[in-house]
């Protein structure tokens, strides 16, 4: 078998690349093909038992890519990661399906994160949320803990809230402007400082 070496980042000057015979297995009972490596240069063991000049085979880094995410069979692990993890903070969650999740990171609230035209539908919150974008997304919300939404976008959302009626002991789906208007007690929802569906500012909680 006859091999073709190019030779053109070599340690020594005036190496050049060449054809080299190599006989294997299927041609001799064991390889006569000799070599040794330095870091990622190879030499070849010529006929003659002299030894062939470094061929550095690593090649230039290539640009970049863009930051994606990881999924299995349907499953972003970027989510299941910030969930087994607990860390949600600074994180680009757009366009994914968080349905039924909990979110519950360490530090007791999450900061920075985008949620844009994502799916969040029956969505369990055990944390305070501070300059997160929601806009456009599928929300559903219960609100069973005392979570505050403090300078973040809910511009063009569908924001509903799973609401408990103290009377009956049942839970009721209401829109976001029907819950600000419930005289409420105990843990609830609070928005402060926040861009609403509607487009209009809410200053207070």
């Amino acid at each position: 078998m006859i091999v073709e070496l190019l030779n053109d980042s070599a340690t020594t000057d005036g190496a050049g690349g060449g054809q080299w015979v190599v006989t294997t297995t299927a041609e001799a009972m064991e390889p006569v093909l000799a070599h040794r490596w330095e870091g990622t240069s190879l030499a070849l063991k010529k006929p003659d038992g002299s030894w062939g000049d470094w061929v550095n085979l690593q090649g230039p880094q290539g640009v970049r890519g863009p930051a994606g995410s990881v999924s299995a069979e349907g499953y972003n692990l970027d989510i299941v990661f910030s969930a087994l993890q607990r860390d949600w903070n600074n994180k680009n969650f757009d366009g994914n399906n968080l349905n039924g999740i909990t979110i519950w990171p360490l530090e007791g609230s999450v900061s920075n994160t985008s949620f844009k035209n994502s799916r969040m539908k029956n969505v369990h919150l055990q944390s305070d949320f501070l300059n997160c974008d929601f806009s456009g997304a599928d929300l559903l919300f219960d609100d069973t803990g005392a979570t505050s939404f403090v300078d973040c976008n809910f511009k063009g959302a569908n924001l509903f809230i799973i609401k408990q009626n103290w009377k009956t002991q049942n839970d009721e789906v209401v829109s976001w402007k029907e819950y600000l208007k419930i005289n409420h007690f105990g843990d609830s929802l609070s928005f402060t400082n926040c861009i609403m569906p509607d487009g209009s500012q809410l200053t207070y909680d």
